[in-house]
């Protein structure tokens, strides 16, 4: 595949994305010269990288092995993580958790459920079970977009939904102790 066939792939994947709308804002986005483009996209005109596009193709997560060889991935990893810490940041807004509380139930530090929700630090495969286990998640969602999310509210037993709504309205320091006993409860009840 040419160059101006992976730029044009980039442009229908970010407008896709709707990042940008327009071949325009493409042009800006990564400093090329709105003139041209259709050139590089037909490959009339041969596009070489200058230290512009190559800052502009960094700042916006493009792996630029990519655009000049066709090596690797479109997106450098972090634009990958960055899209998937936004797919568990809508699941966090869709059942209404603080970060805070979502973070306590995980495991994890506030900060460190921050930086993956931000794309700053990859999620682990045990933070992604939890997911699964606790909001019954498809992970090929998480991971790749490609699904719808699917949260089953009613999947959660009672006692547990109890438990989170009090982690949610007081806060998890003061209840550890009563969140251990029910959940010792629960899993009793359901063996």
């Amino acid at each position: 595949m040419s160059i101006g066939k992976r730029l044009k792939d980039l442009y229908e994947v970010l407008k896709e994305k709707k990042m940008l709308k327009t071949k325009v804002e493409f042009c800006q986005m990564f400093g090329i010269e709105v003139g041209n483009l259709n050139k590089y996209f037909s490959d009339t005109v041969n596009f070489s990288m200058k230290p512009n596009n190559y800052e502009n193709f960094l700042k916006n997560n493009v792996n630029i092995q990519w655009v000049m060889t066709g090596e690797g991935d479109m997106f450098s990893k972090y634009y990958l993580r960055k899209d998937i810490g936004e797919r568990l940041k809508a699941i966090r807004y869709l059942k209404e958790f603080s970060i805070q509380s979502m973070a306590d139930m995980l495991g994890v530090s506030f900060t460190e459920l921050n930086d993956i929700e931000d794309g700053k630090i990859p999620i682990t495969i045990e933070i992604l079970i939890k997911y699964k286990q606790i909001f019954d998640v498809d992970l090929d969602y998480i991971i790749t977009g490609k699904q719808d999310v699917v949260i089953k509210k009613d999947s959660i037993p009672e006692d547990i939904q109890e438990v989170v709504n009090l982690l949610i309205e007081y806060g998890t320091k003061k209840f550890i102790t009563d969140i251990k006993d029910k959940l010792i409860k629960v899993k009793d009840a359901h063996q």
